[in-house]
């Protein structure tokens, strides 16, 4: 018998087979002497049974141990399939046990072993061959083995030890294929999402074109992206509301994974931001929050999750930010932010802000659309009306956090009230006749659009005519993504917003412009709405012309600036830049409706300021001087609201002060225009 059989033989003479076994499973507390330990890992080239035994104990071993415990799984590994399955029995037993033990020794080993690490580098092909092969057969596996477990940290170590090999065709088929998972003979969805989640940060988020082969590769294994993001908030909702307990450590890597695909690319953007994923996400959140034992991992979770939202709401899509307030999630990022804590020796978690960016987000979504400002106004209003608590949990935030809330409900009072007051004939939009012989100026509602750009207005078709020869060139250079921008119907409430606000911020437009140098009449404004506070910046037109291909659509809105003679009209070019995208507003320079008007007697003596909304470009904030209608009725609506002990966000409160303003200044909003009519 060789030397390791007789040693081996030897071992067991003295202590039995069973005894050797108990005395390898208490090798912590009963240390086997390590040239006895030698000779078993000698034998588990041979032995199955030796192999198991070395794999159950492979923790207790030292270092230099588990190196040469490595050696043999690695020469294990580097058998072809097709020997291994024709000259062993149980072939996947050997290397299952193999894997298994690359698995307990884990990453920080191999980050300490470079020689270890590179014989794991060496041996990743066979590695590979052998998990796809096991792939095949791992509903015989999952339940004993953990296959699940096992491919996921074979992946970790990839990503750390040799990370190139992670855009491959068959590196990230595998990934797919082991996160699609099976339902296992004992029912349950077994998976793992850590390949996958390795592939993504290594590899697929870097360029576009990793972002179209990961694509590719998914339609490979015959999903899609939607597949994909439907499946990850299936699974976050069983991590966390559907468990118990809360598998805390897989939410984390499902939210990880999904902020990572988010960004992938059009195709996964796109089925991230459905109201399905939306809803999933935040009822995750919910469950997270509302668990009775909250333990750093929870919070770990509920960080992730918000960073998940953040990267959507980023998007700007209406319809995803409607379906999440509608969900709750604003008294969710109050209690978010509590979690704000820095642990000893770990960076930040930096909950706050994120709550934070996510209120940041909601807000800039007012500008689209007047279900969004209601809905949200109604989850305010039931927040104060609902929970005795809320203002108190409000004060235990952090400041920033409180700061950003506060300028949240600003913005949405404001915004609810305006909505009245749109209702009502207040600040109604304007246009002008694109002939430039004519230049008439009247309600947009009396034009006609071009049917080529919908963005000229013509008072009839003998002035659409006749500026024809003028207009055809620009209106023809548009091409079909500068064409989407400008008929995009959901523009309208955003264009009157912001022909109100540049009339409310004239004056400050003014002095950034002398500021700037740009003279008067080549003075534009850009309005940038991707981020709060909202920046102001204001140029001269004619850098538009200095990128013709880009900015047609603006140069063609540039047309609308002058008068038969080259004098400039009362009008000017706005530039509104959100989702990514430029939008032109001619807006029409009146003070009528922005002007100063005295205060109604039934107005509180004390007047709040106005907060700052709009900053310029170097972070001041742009303040509206005048006391006008818009801010007159927000402080109308607080101080009927104090009177009645009703709230500030009841329709009926916002109704009242609306009917006020118009009834208080409607003379003086009206004077000398025949053609206003308040209630028209």
């Amino acid at each position: 018998m060789s030397r390791v059989g007789g040693r081996w033989n030897s071992l067991t003479t003295r202590w039995g087979s069973q005894n050797v076994q108990m005395y390898m499973g208490f090798g912590r507390t009963m240390p086997m002497p390590e040239v006895d330990v030698e000779v078993l890992i000698e034998a588990s080239r041979r032995s199955l049974d030796i192999l198991l035994l070395v794999v159950i104990n492979l923790h207790a071993f030292p270092a230099r141990l588990q190196a040469e415990t490595l050696k043999v799984f690695f020469s294990h590994l580097r058998t072809p399939v097709e020997q291994q399955l024709c000259e062993k029995d149980e072939p996947y037993e050997w290397i299952m046990a193999s894997l298994q033990g690359i698995q307990i020794i884990g990453r920080k080993f191999f980050q300490r072993d470079a020689a270890s690490r590179q014989r794991f580098i060496d041996c990743w092909p066979h590695i590979l061959k052998w998990l796809k092969a096991l792939l095949v057969v791992r509903d015989e596996y999952e339940e004993r083995r953990h296959y699940s477990e096992v491919v996921g940290e074979i992946y970790t170590i990839c990503s750390f030890a040799c990370p190139g090999v992670l855009g491959q065709d068959e590196v990230i088929k595998l990934a797919f294929r082991a996160w699609i998972g099976i339902e296992g003979r004992d029912g349950k969805d077994h998976y793992t999402v850590q390949p996958l989640l390795a592939c993504l940060l290594d590899y697929g988020g870097k360029t576009n074109a990793g972002a179209l082969h990961m694509e590719r590769m998914l339609q490979a294994c015959d999903n899609t992206a939607e597949d994909l993001l439907d499946k990850i908030a299936a699974r976050l909702e069983q991590a966390t509301i559907h468990s118990s307990p809360m598998n805390i450590r897989e939410v984390i890597a499902l939210s990880s994974a999904m902020g990572s695909i988010t960004y992938l690319g059009q195709s996964f953007t796109v089925a991230s931001l459905r109201a399905s994923v939306g809803r999933s996400l935040v009822a995750v959140l919910k469950a997270l929050l509302e668990d009775k034992e909250i333990s750093m991992n929870h919070i770990y979770a509920v960080r992730s999750i918000l960073a998940g939202i953040s990267g959507c709401l980023s998007h700007q899509k209406v319809d995803y930010a409607y379906n999440v307030a509608e969900e709750g999630i604003l008294i969710l990022l109050a209690k978010a932010a509590l979690f704000d804590t820095e642990p000893q020796g770990l960076p930040p978690l930096h909950c706050a802000s994120l709550a934070a960016d996510i209120l940041k987000h909601l807000l800039l979504c007012f500008i689209y659309n007047d279900e969004m400002i209601e809905k949200c106004r109604e989850e305010v209003r039931g927040l104060y009306a609902g929970n005795l608590r809320f203002k108190d949990m409000l004060d235990e935030t952090p400041k920033s956090f409180r700061e950003t809330w506060d300028s949240f409900e600003a913005m949405l009072l404001e915004n609810a009230l305006l909505l009245r007051l749109f209702e009502m004939g207040y600040a109604p939009e304007n246009g002008t006749c694109a002939n430039r012989d004519c230049r008439v100026l009247a309600r947009r509602t009396r034009f006609k659009k071009c049917a080529g750009c919908t963005f000229a207005l013509y008072c009839s078709s003998s002035c659409q005519k006749a500026d024809w020869g003028y207009h055809r060139t620009g209106c023809k250079a548009l091409k079909n993504d500068h064409l989407s921008i400008l008929r995009d119907r959901y523009r309208r409430l955003p264009r009157r917003v912001v022909a109100l606000h540049i009339n409310r911020y004239w004056d400050a437009i003014v002095r950034l412009s002398l500021e700037k140098g740009v003279p008067s009449e080549d003075l534009a404004v850009r309005i940038t709405w991707n981020a709060f506070p909202i920046r102001v910046e204001v140029f001269d037109w004619h850098r538009l012309l200095e990128d013709v291909a880009k900015n047609p659509h603006l140069i063609l809105a540039a047309e609308n600036l002058y008068g038969p003679e080259g004098g400039r009209r009362e009008w000017i070019l706005v530039v509104l830049r959100m989702e990514g995208m430029e939008f032109p507003c001619i807006v029409h320079l009146d003070n009528k409706l922005t002007k100063s008007v005295q205060a109604p007697p039934c107005m509180s003596d004390t007047e709040e300021p106005e907060r700052a909304s709009f900053v310029d470009e170097d972070g001041n904030a742009i303040d509206c001087a005048k006391l006008d209608a818009l801010r007159a009725g927000v402080l109308l609506a607080k101080s009927y609201a104090d009177e009645t002990g009703e709230s500030v966000w009841d329709g009926a409160i916002l109704r009242k002060a609306a009917d006020k303003i118009i009834e208080e200044f409607e003379q003086e909003l009206c004077e000398g225009e025949d053609a206003f009519k308040i209630y028209e």
